[in-house]
């Protein structure tokens, strides 16, 4: 069950990750510069870097569950 967990977390967080940058990458046209639009893909990927280290810290064995 755990093995389970721990491909359905990485497949739905690979899978969210996709989703996040081809939302980013079709509202192109609304960011000024590549610079503004490398930002707003860094600012959401810390987004799901800071969650995904909460959930190692705060969850401690339910965190597959999560």
């Amino acid at each position: 069950m755990k093995n389970k967990n721990i491909a359905l977390a990485f497949i739905y967080f690979l899978l969210s990750t996709i989703i996040t940058w081809w939302f980013i990458k079709e509202a192109e046209l609304l960011y000024f510069s590549q610079h503004k639009m490398l930002l707003s893909c860094t600012v959401a990927g810390a987004k799901w870097g800071i969650q995904i280290c909460a959930a190692f810290l705060f969850l401690k064995e339910k965190k597959w569950d999560f």
